[in-house]
């Protein structure tokens, strides 16, 4: 008994039928080593003035941010625009507060974009923290 051959004996109407696989083109997250990014934020901000700690801090946050949301860098993020505005859900947020923690040394809620809507709200809470000052 013969099984039927139809389904695979098909013309295919692709312009191009070869198969190729398609690479998607994604933002590398790794830094180049002599940047100043292995010292901990800790230490990098206490050489700095005050305002040019919370600079720092406000960047390193937009950063993250920009990873979490697959931006390629952190300049594509509005510091005062809300994480609800940007497209933040709770896994979002609980990402974004991974690395954060990661990065920063600070044990951060996982609910950090929803207590602190705005990256630079969080850039706050987490200047704050590492100053060794109790948050808001």
């Amino acid at each position: 008994m013969d099984l039927p051959t139809y389904a695979f004996q098909r013309q295919r109407y692709w312009l191009n039928s070869a198969h190729t696989a398609v690479v998607a083109q994604v933002p590398s997250t790794e830094r180049p080593a002599d940047d100043g990014h292995d010292v901990p934020l800790s230490e990098r901000i206490a050489a700095l003035s005050r305002g040019d700690a919370e600079a720092l801090v406000l960047t390193h946050v937009l950063e993250r941010v920009a990873v979490v949301l697959g931006h390629p860098s952190g300049e594509a993020v509005d510091a005062d625009q809300e994480f609800k505005e940007a497209g933040f859900d709770s896994l979002l947020s609980v990402e974004l507060s991974k690395r954060l923690t990661a990065s920063t040394g600070i044990r951060l809620r996982a609910n950090a974009a929803l207590r602190y809507p705005s990256p630079r709200l969080l850039a706050g809470h987490v200047m704050s923290s590492l100053a060794g000052r109790d948050p808001q």
